[in-house]
This record gives C-alpha cells, structure tokens and sequence, in this order.
C-alpha cells in the first residue's frame, strides 16, 4: 500500500504537467515563506530595534492577515481559484524580495516540512483529532531547547521534529476539511478555520516583545513552551476531538 501511494504521486508528477508546476511552485513559496521571518528579524535587529519592535512589525503584519482572510475566503469561492493563488503569490513574492536570510534552525524547520510532506504521503494519519493533539509537543521542545541554550544539534532536531508535525498536522486538517466541506464552501470554512486559530497571535506578538525586554527572552520562551503545552492539553481533553478521524483510503 506504501509503494503503491508513492508510485502514485510520482506518476502524477510525471504525467500532469498541470500538478507538477503546481508542486514547484509550492516548493518554491514555502521555502521562501520559512526564510522570510528570519531577513525579517536580522532586518529589525540591524536597524536597532530590539524584541519588542519586532514584535510590533510581526504584529502588523499578522493584523493584515486577519483582515483580508475572511475576505479572501469569499473571493475565491466566487473567482478562479488558480487566478487568485497567482496574484496572492506575486504580491508576497515582491514583499518577501527584500527578507533573505538562512540560519540552522529555519533550514531545518525546512526539511521538517519536507519530512512531514512525505509522510502524510506514505502514510496518511487516520486520527485527525488525536494527531492535533500530540503535534505542538516538538514545538514546545523547540522553545525549551531554545530557552535552555541547548547545543546547535538539539536545536536542529527539535526544529527537524517541529516542521514535520506541523505539515503533517497541517495535512490531515485540511484534507478532513476537503473531506467534510462541500466543494463550493471550502474556502470560506478553511479561511474562517485560519482567521480563528491566528486571533491571538498579534496580542502574543505585542505582549512577547515588551515581556522579553522586561524579564529576558529565556523565560519568555519558556512561557510559551507552557502555553503550547497547556492548549495541547487541553484539547486532548476533548472525547469529541480525539476522536475525529480521517478517511484514509
């Protein structure tokens, strides 16, 4: 079965050309998207800012999101959706131009991505919910390694560990949302689900800067490592949660 779903996707990329431009450029936006933070941070840093200003500049930008998500949801049940993904793309292609950057830890976030992409591949999750639940532990991993000091192999493979349980979890939720939604409402769902789950994002970003200055950055990423934790948590105390569960086929 394993063999026979990785034949399948390599065959659809040699025979649809159609699928196959779609999966480099997809490549190509994630890869920038995952580097663009961090041109972002060294940009803020150069300029003399410090935790709480780049906080303020994540704020906006995640304020932005907010805004246009709920619109976005309904134009592209309305519009053709290749059309939309294309304009969406070139404007963040010319936003991000002006944030390179490479570091150990968003490279390997990176390949967690790729890792995670292959393995909902190969082996599809059939419990959604229950794998929602366990996906924030590397991150919250992630942000005690980072807090604790721990060496540069520690970080990498926690960040490793981070990207493919967030693509993975990514993966699962939205193919149960193709699943679950009709055709001509899912983009309005998936963009209502995005706008939720970012909501406090921005108060997190104009909270965390300020705090980092005020008591360090290590205990603010404990903190946060406690939050991810906590929310993990107590989504697994949900019956309803746990159990919701995919169509594998």
């Amino acid at each position: 079965m394993t063999l026979h779903r990785l034949s399948t996707a390599v065959e659809l990329l040699r025979t649809n050309g159609r699928y196959r431009r779609y999966a480099l450029a997809r490549l190509t936006s994630t890869t920038g998207t995952t580097v663009a933070p961090l041109g972002l941070a060294f940009a803020v840093i150069q300029s003399g800012g410090g935790p709480a200003a780049l906080g303020f500049v994540l704020m906006g930008g995640l304020l932005v999101f907010l805004a246009v998500t709920p619109v976005a949801g309904v134009v592209a049940d309305r519009l053709p959706r290749l059309s939309v993904i294309v304009a969406c793309q070139l404007v963040c292609g010319v936003s991000q131009f002006v944030a390179p950057g490479q570091g150990l830890v968003t490279s390997a976030i990176g390949v967690g991505l790729a890792c995670g992409s292959i393995t909902s591949l190969l082996f599809p999750p059939g419990r959604v919910g229950l794998l929602s639940c366990v996906t924030p532990i590397p991150e919250a991993l992630l942000l005690v390694s980072m807090a604790s000091n721990a060496p540069l192999p520690v970080l990498a493979g926690a960040a490793v560990l981070t990207g493919a349980a967030g693509t993975l979890q990514l993966i699962a939720w939205t193919s149960h949302l193709q699943e679950v939604i009709p055709a001509e409402q899912l983009s309005r769902i998936v963009a209502t689900n995005a706008m939720i789950g970012t909501l406090l994002v921005p108060v997190a970003y104009s909270v965390a800067g300020p705090l980092a200055d005020l008591v360090g950055v290590r205990a603010v990423l404990a903190e946060c490592a406690a939050i991810v934790l906590g929310g993990a948590a107590a989504a697994a105390c949900v019956r309803e949660v746990r159990h919701v569960n995919a169509r594998v086929g």
